[in-house]
């Protein structure tokens, strides 16, 4: 069971919030080129919760709860197991703060601290601090920005091979391409999901590999 005290998101060092379990996450993924790489996607979301940043008397559809989350793709951690992240400080590339920060719009962030805390199970502690924008919602926030914390959990959930939809044998790809980035890696069942267009062409395939 998540201890909700080291679930804790707060925004304009004020409003608290809990974590939500589901939408805290960690994966990696690789790309289908002959030079493919890991990344990492990292998600932290809070959930929706009533406060008094909006007054009863001004609640209504689509603005009556908030939340908040961060959202970064494609990070270049160089690292061969997600648990060596462990008690390190990351620095996120610039583009990666693009997009990054919601609370009812996505918008950039100006400023990141993120780093990690232990491990445990499936799950990497996460501390992030910094600053949004908030231009979506000036009515709340006066200066177009808002600072926030989050100390919560991620969980691990495993890795995703994009497989060329001419490859024949998309686990058999899939399988070289996963050994080869991280030949130590433990998995169950793999999951092949494809997209395809209006026509029913198929246009995309993912190989996703839970851990053991």
């Amino acid at each position: 069971m998540r201890d909700v005290g080291q679930n804790m998101f707060t925004l304009a060092d004020n409003f608290t919030f809990e974590a939500d379990p589901t939408m805290c996450s960690l994966v990696a993924s690789a790309g289908f080129a002959d030079s493919a790489c890991l990344s990492w996607n990292l998600k932290l979301h809070s959930m929706a919760a009533y406060t008094s940043l909006i007054p009863p008397e001004e609640r209504g559809p689509g603005y009556d709860k908030v939340a908040f989350g961060l959202e970064f793709r494609d990070l270049a951690f160089k690292i061969a197991d997600w648990k060596q992240l462990a008690q390190s400080t990351v620095e996120v590339p610039e583009v990666s703060l693009s997009c990054a920060f919601i609370v009812f719009d996505w918008e950039d962030l100006s400023s990141l601290s993120l780093r990690f805390g232990p491990t445990r199970r499936d799950e990497i502690e996460v501390f992030a601090d910094g600053v949004g924008g908030a231009e979506s919602i000036p009515d709340l926030f006066p200066d177009s920005k808002v600072s926030f914390s989050v100390h919560t959990w991620a969980r691990f959930l495993g890795v995703s091979i994009n497989v060329p939809v001419n490859a024949g044998d998309f686990s058999a790809y899939a399988h070289k391409q996963l050994r080869s980035l991280l030949p130590g890696f433990a998995y169950g069942e793999p999951a092949i999901r494809r997209a395809v267009n209006e026509a029913g062409d198929l246009r995309g395939v993912e190989v996703f590999y839970t851990p053991l």
